[in-house]
């Protein structure tokens, strides 16, 4: 989607309807974020003003505190499984980032038609995810060019046979491990390990590949 911020307001503005927080609206606010130098926390977000930002799509988006914490983190090269905590409260810790905080105040003009936003984008496909797409449901390999793909966008597989046409539903991401690797991820609190094990078994997971399970409709 050609999604883009265009300024920040309340959290609990009721003038704007709330969208969704996809992977693309993520991202976007991650490049929002280290493109203004922004470092403000989950709590800013929700009780600060110009602290919760609203898209071309005209909609506000609304996160909780440990979410927007772990956007944030991100942001900053932040990527450990409990990161977000650096950027989820606000503390009187002299250690504590400065808070940076947007004042951008929200330009209705730049607010687009939905099919406006619209993006297509084309991936290398074997005959097995030609299938799996008829079929409703394929996995891809995620990759940079992807970053802002979301439901609503147009979906071309190109193999040996040709093309086919598809429009996003829904987009899951996964990492490409064994379920048994992914769950000591993410119930790596509740095991004994040792701080050495912890480190191996989130670097893991975090340095695996991830795929994008699209739901598709064809199209012609």
């Amino acid at each position: 989607m050609k999604y883009e911020i265009i300024g920040w307001t309340e959290y609990d503005n009721y003038h704007f309807e709330v969208g969704e927080n996809s992977y693309a609206v993520i991202n976007v606010l991650i490049d929002e974020i280290k493109r203004n130098g922004y470092s403000f926390t989950g709590r800013h977000h929700q009780e600060s003003a110009f602290c919760a930002p609203v898209f071309n799509d005209g909609k506000l988006r609304k996160f909780s505190a440990t979410d927007f914490g772990a956007i944030m983190a991100e942001a900053y090269g932040f990527r450990g499984k409990y990161d977000y905590s650096r950027y989820a409260f606000c503390t009187s810790n002299p250690k504590d980032p400065i808070y940076v905080r947007p004042t951008q105040k929200v330009d209705k003009n730049k607010i687009v038609e939905a099919e406006m936003l619209v993006e297509e984008y084309t991936v290398e496909a074997t005959a097995q995810q030609c299938q799996d797409a008829q079929n409703g449901t394929v996995v891809i390999a995620d990759a940079p060019e992807l970053r802002f793909i979301d439901a609503g966008d147009r979906l071309i597989l190109r193999s040996k046979s040709g093309e086919q046409r598809y429009k996003i539903r829904e987009i899951e991401k996964e990492k490409d491990l064994p379920e048994e690797q992914i769950n000591e991820y993410m119930y790596i609190a509740y095991m004994t390990l040792s701080k050495e094990q912890q480190k191996v078994v989130e670097e893991r997971y975090l340095n695996a590949p991830t795929l994008l399970r699209l739901t598709v409709d064809r199209i012609g």
